[in-house]
């Protein structure tokens, strides 16, 4: 391999030309990393057009992330005209295939109301699938969902589940939230040595948010003893 691998240098030439001989043979992972290679702009220059092209190929023998990168372009229009109607085509024929990413991102664009029609419940529909494939990205979101009683009734124990979910997977904004709600003792009762654990969790992960959190723990002193040099150490 010559793109990504950490133990060989990568070369894009290289990489373009097996992946092209690859593509002759109509290979769906050979073209859809050529378009890849070309949307991303990093290693060669972006050329969105043959991106395109090459989605397309492999989106047409059914290869779920061509068409879910189809849907990001034509859902945001970054860099060719926005067509909605294109990309909740090509996201739900990813998504029929299960391909957790498009799940969550049809879950997203369902309840955020900024391209469609708002639809909870085609969102909940999508997150769930995205959910049973234990996405740690859309449990954090079916958190969030059900601890704010924005777009469903509040349930904070379904959010502690959902939550719980993914921050086992070390999923930094999990182990967050878990951290505000135990450290708060709003919703759920206190439990400070809980919060510290979590926030500690996401900490370790460089989450600035976590790490202040902490050093105000034991700058403030009122939970914890305080402690002076962990509270610096953590602001640091």
């Amino acid at each position: 391999m010559y793109i990504g691998d950490e133990f060989i240098p990568i070369n894009a030439q290289k990489a373009i030309f097996y992946y092209e001989r690859a593509e002759k043979l109509n290979n769906q992972q050979a073209q859809s990393s050529l378009g890849i290679l070309y949307e991303s702009g990093t290693l060669i220059h972006r050329d969105i057009q043959k991106a395109i092209h090459y989605y397309n190929l492999a989106a047409s023998q059914n290869y779920a992330r061509a068409q879910n990168n189809l849907g990001i372009l034509y859902c945001y229009g970054e860099f060719i005209s926005r067509d909605i109607q294109k990309a909740l085509y090509y996201f739900e024929l990813a998504s029929k295939q299960n391909f957790v990413n498009t799940q969550y991102n049809l879950g997203v664009l369902y309840s955020s109301n900024e391209f469609i029609p708002q639809d909870i419940n085609k969102s909940l529909y999508y997150l769930e699938q995205a959910a049973n494939q234990n996405n740690s990205k859309t449990l954090n979101y079916l958190g969030y969902l059900y601890e704010t009683d924005e777009l469903v009734n509040q349930d904070i124990h379904k959010a502690i589940l959902y939550y719980e979910r993914a921050a086992q997977q070390n999923d930094p904004e999990a182990q967050l939230s878990l951290g505000a709600l135990y450290s708060k003792g709003e919703l759920i009762p206190r439990d400070i040595l809980r919060a510290i654990h979590y926030f500690e969790l996401a900490a370790e992960q460089g989450h600035r948010i976590a790490q202040y959190n902490l050093g105000m723990i034991y700058l403030d002193g009122h939970l914890v003893p305080r402690d002076i040099i962990r509270a610096i150490n953590y602001f640091e």
